[in-house]
């Protein structure tokens, strides 16, 4: 696992490495043709070696083939992209093809690659418009093309689906981590040498966000949620059925196991009663030899011999009056506690099952008794249930029937015995209920159940067979809705920049040119019905704004008109004065409606005459009220007879 990761990691440095190089070398170029091409056959070269320089894992082959077409396409031009993902992908189908280097997955991993190439372009054109991507969003892009690529395995696999879950849930958590942290870490790095980078844990005014990144993180938000509930309400859904399944299988087990007991055990009855039928036959003939001989023990050795041959019998007794053997042939026991219990008794004749398993026969001859033995022919269960049994619990369980001790008669570990623990919990566990246990060494789904014998019958399935399926499901479910969580996302991301984002900024330029005093700017913004409204609603409110201004005016200009009025009554009009050494005129014509500027004259006494012109700093009413108290301080100091020096002082 560290040897892996540390590849792994290393494999990652020098891609950000090259690509952050690149970046610093493009800098103040222009993007030509030949600069385009060079690209995308630097990063294809880089995806091709990715393919031969792969890193064992697990007997599998990991590598970031797709972070070349993706780093080509996201952080330079889209034509880089699409010539490194061809580039990549049509190499590894040619090796995978013509020389078996990872030919069970290069249908996968070429069409990812390929499409690598293909996404980044269109993700550096349409989504992000030739800006550099975000952390976030390198992070989500690198991950989710990986996510991609594995879920392209499962899709290209389906006959197969347990190889390309095995392939899948070991490549895929290091692939995906990796190329995502790769296309972050260079996102971080050239946002840094462009300026662009914000710390994303700084303190963000909230009024300062703009909407699509709000938008975008509630939507995220949403659509992580949802997409987590149904991924845990399908994995208890799929752990439900995975463990009803398990429990079927092993009922099916226990049924045939059961089954077969009854048969081997009815086909031992039919075997014993037909023997039984032929064995009392064959007591009769030996009891009328011995009769013949006149003697029970009559019969020297060589003769008890020959009749067992000629009788087919594992052995022969004779017992005298007392129970005692007088004579005897072939092996085992002969059961002579059997036969005096025979001797007292009233029965004429029996037959019986010995606890060695041989089928006897019993039956009175001259005061004593003649017992013949032989082997019923039936058929040993246990060799028929222990080794390559045509019992079987799923694909890789086990079933074992074990004594009260322990010991393993029959099934998948006879002659090996259970621990004290293990015999302890199975002592514990009740006929016919499942549970998790770990019976020699493996841990596995268990029932235990008792048979007919008394024997105890113990069946394992491992909790890899149970959880298979549930497992391959998960995985490709989980992996089917990241991508379309994804495509939904940034569909939607597109969408809404598009139809809203983008008609807000119009709008709020034009607004923007409006509050600047421009009231003959229109909004036309009219792609939806609600933006066709505010376009309208704001044209309207700019039109009454323009009759409130022109209405104003109107209105200041009638009240200037008359305060000009009531300002040039204040001016003598007078020019007729009662002396014949002068003439005096005077006009004045304010700058605006109303001025503070103004002209006086008046006698003080009969030879002197007072002539004032004033320009009073400042326009409009504030110079005209000014004025007028000024006219009047002028005169009245001028008629207490003060100097024009002391009036201008004053």
């Amino acid at each position: 696992m560290l040897t892996m990761i540390f590849k792994m990691t290393s494999v990652m440095v020098l891609y950000v490495l090259l690509t952050v190089l690149i970046f610093k070398w493009m800098e103040g170029r222009r993007m030509t043709a030949g600069i385009r091409i060079g690209l995308g056959i630097i990063y294809g070269m880089c995806a091709v070696v990715s393919t031969h320089v792969a890193i064992d894992y697990k007997d599998m082959l990991l590598n970031l083939r797709d972070l070349g077409p993706l780093l080509a396409g996201l952080f330079f031009d889209p034509v880089s992209g699409i010539m490194a993902g061809l580039i990549g992908g049509i190499e590894r189908y040619i090796v995978g093809t013509y020389f078996n280097i990872g030919a069970y997955t290069r249908i996968a991993c070429s069409v990812s690659t390929c499409l690598a190439g293909f996404i980044s372009a269109g993700l550096k054109k349409w989504l992000l418009k030739e800006k550099t991507p975000s952390v976030m969003y390198g992070l989500l892009l690198g991950s989710v093309m990986e996510v991609f690529h594995m879920y392209a395995v499962f899709i290209t696999h389906r006959a197969d689906m347990r190889m390309a879950f095995y392939v899948v849930s070991t490549c895929a958590a290091p692939m995906i981590i990796f190329s995502g942290l790769g296309v972050a870490i260079s996102a971080m790095l050239i946002r840094m040498m462009t300026g662009e980078w914000k710390n994303p844990l700084r303190r963000v005014d909230r009024k300062d966000v703009p909407l699509s990144h709000r938008f975008q993180v509630w939507l995220f938000v949403v659509t992580s949620s949802i997409l987590i509930s149904t991924i845990v309400f399908s994995y208890i859904m799929q752990t439900g059925s995975a463990v009803q399944t398990a429990q079927n299988t092993i009922e099916y087990a226990v049924d045939d196991i059961r089954h077969t007991y009854e048969i081997y055990e009815a086909n031992n009855r039919q075997k014993v009663l037909k023997r039984g039928e032929s064995i009392s036959t064959d007591a009769k003939s030996v009891a009328t030899i011995v009769e013949q001989v006149g003697s029970l023990s009559g019969l020297n050795q060589s003769q008890l011999d020959r009749l067992c041959k000629m009788f087919e019998l594992t052995g022969i007794g004779l017992y005298d009056a007392d129970g005692s053997l007088v004579g005897v042939s072939g092996f085992g026991s002969l059961y002579q506690e059997r036969a005096q219990a025979f001797l007292k008794g009233g029965a004429d004749s029996t037959v019986f099952l010995a606890d060695d398993g041989q089928l006897a026969a019993m039956i009175r001859c001259m005061g004593g008794a003649v017992l013949i033995s032989t082997d019923p022919n039936t058929t040993d269960i246990s060799e028929e249930l222990s080794g390559d049994s045509f019992i079987h619990v799923g694909l890789e369980g086990t079933f074992d029937v074990f004594s009260a001790d322990g010991t393993v008669t029959m099934g998948s570990h006879a002659g090996e015995t259970l621990s004290s623990s293990e015999l302890s919990i199975l002592n514990e566990t009740g006929d016919g209920k499942y549970f998790r246990g770990s019976f020699f060494g493996a841990m596995g789904y268990c029932r235990v159940d008792t048979l007919k014998t008394g024997a105890r019958l113990l069946l394992r399935l491992p909790l890899d067979e149970v959880y298979l399926e549930r497992d391959i499901q998960m995985h490709e479910t989980v992996l089917a809705d990241i991508l379309l969580f994804t495509v939904v996302y940034v569909l939607i991301s597109l969408l809404v920049q598009t139809m809203v984002v983008n008609n807000l900024k119009r709008i709020n330029v034009l607004l923007a040119k409006i509050t600047g005093g421009d009231l003959n700017v229109v909004v036309d913004v009219h792609s939806a019905a609600e933006f066709t409204a505010l376009s309208g609603d704001i044209n309207q409110t700019v039109d009454t704004l323009k009759g409130y201004i022109e209405a104003a005016e109107k209105r200041i200009e009638q009240e200037l008109e008359f305060a000009r009025t009531i300002q040039d009554s204040a001016l003598p009009k007078n020019f007729a004065v009662p002396r014949n050494e002068f003439e005096i005129f005077a006009l004045m014509d304010p700058a605006k409606e109303i001025g503070g500027d103004f002209y006086d004259f008046f006698f003080i006494d009969q030879n002197k005459v007072a002539l004032v012109i004033a320009d009073v700093s400042g326009k409009g009413i504030p110079a005209a009220l000014f004025m007028m108290r000024a006219k009047t301080a002028v005169r009245g100091l001028a008629e207490t007879g003060s100097t024009p020096a002391e009036i201008m002082y004053r």
